[in-house]
């Protein structure tokens, strides 16, 4: 028995050096490639260029926006409720090259985010999702959507080079539309 077991062991061994363990990649790894899918979405937010205002309201306004190279689109809808302020759209990525992470970015990000009346980014709540194609970095493939429900808990489906990612983080994905909210205008 010791034979054959030494004998799968000399099989295995080799197999899984040459092969890899392929075990998905790491949370800090997702973290950083769904950053710079956010990152882009910002983009397009600092310093638009040929910003079009298509419909505005006394208590909403729709509008695309457009970073310096045209590499993300961004439609947006803002709209003023009772209970605060709710802001919608989906930016487009097409060969965005995210200077912080190396990663070039295609791909689709949707989002409906409510800010309560104080507009505090922190309080905000909603839900978000992206696919993307990413390359420059190890994740090559991203989907995740995250759905917030005000309460600070958050629920996210990630899914990086095809592998289902148990992601658990510590900081909220809607902290970075924070930075995010102090580049919009108005």
């Amino acid at each position: 028995m010791k034979k054959f077991v030494s004998a799968i062991s000399l099989f295995i061994l080799p197999f899984f050096l040459l092969t890899g363990c392929n075990l998905g990649p790491s949370n800090k790894q997702v973290r950083k490639a769904m950053e710079a899918t956010v990152r882009s979405f910002a983009s397009s937010l600092d310093d638009p260029q040929d910003l079009e205002v298509s419909e505005q309201y006394a208590n909403a306004a729709k509008a695309v926006f457009r970073n310096k190279d045209g590499s993300v689109v961004t439609s947006m809808g803002v709209f003023m409720r009772e209970d605060g302020l709710q802001v919608y759209g989906t930016s487009t990525f097409t060969d965005y090259e995210d200077a912080k992470s190396d990663y070039t970015v295609n791909g689709e990000l949707t989002y409906n985010i409510m800010y309560p009346l104080n507009l505090n980014p922190r309080e905000a709540y909603g839900e978000m999702s992206c696919s993307a194609m990413l390359s420059g970095g190890k994740i090559e493939s991203l989907e995740f959507s995250v759905n917030g429900d005000g309460s600070g808990a958050e629920e996210y489906m990630v899914t990086a080079n095809d592998h289902f990612i148990d992601f658990k983080d510590t900081r909220s994905i809607f902290e970075i539309f924070e930075e995010i909210s102090r580049k919009m205008p108005g």
